[in-house]
């Protein structure tokens, strides 16, 4: 478009100068006439390229003129569109943060979740341990009172059976004693 319209000036300023040349000939051919009729003509000639060189020239301005508003309009209407396509492009990115936003939201929460579960699951496995250990705690201590309980047992059987045969002992010393007294008496 630029290169036709840079084109287009070129050739018209090109004719415009050979009309503008042409009407500078004629002027110095009227010059030389010295009859009024023929003067009047050329000057009517002269006046009518003139008319015409004009004409042509308000043509040209017309037609960029023209393509000027054109342009001018095109531009507006690239412009709104610019805008148009900005409002789009910002709605949709709206769009995507909000949606990037509720999945995030989405992704946190079944992490919390999965966190909770792992927490609670981890929770409930270190109680059942402690319980298992709580439990192994009392069985031991249980084993250790059963055992001191059986010593204990034992040492009280040993201890009547020493008294039993500390008392047969007794006895018997006594009944000899006795036995030795009568017969000394």
């Amino acid at each position: 478009m630029q290169k036709h319209r840079s084109a287009k000036l070129e050739n018209e300023a090109t004719l415009s100068e050979e009309k503008f040349e042409n009407i500078t000939k004629k002027w110095l051919t009227a010059k030389a006439r010295k009859i009024p009729q023929d003067l009047r003509d050329i000057l009517i000639k002269q006046q009518q390229s003139c008319s015409e060189l004009i004409e042509g020239k308000n043509k040209l301005i017309n037609t960029l003129q023209k393509e000027l508003k054109l342009s001018d309009d095109q531009y507006v209407k690239d412009l709104k569109k610019a805008a148009d396509d900005i409002d789009l492009l910002l709605e949709r990115m709206e769009e995507q943060i909000k949606t990037l936003t509720k999945s995030y939201r989405e992704e946190l929460m079944q992490i919390e979740k999965a966190f909770q579960l792992e927490r609670h699951e981890l929770i409930k496995s270190n109680l059942v341990m402690w319980e298992k250990k709580m439990q192994m705690r009392r069985d031991k201590e249980i084993e250790f009172l059963m055992a001191r309980m059986d010593k204990v047992e034992q040492y009280e059987n040993q201890l009547q059976q020493l008294r039993v045969q500390d008392a047969e002992e007794y006895n018997m010393i006594k009944i000899k004693l006795e036995t030795d007294v009568e017969v000394i008496l």
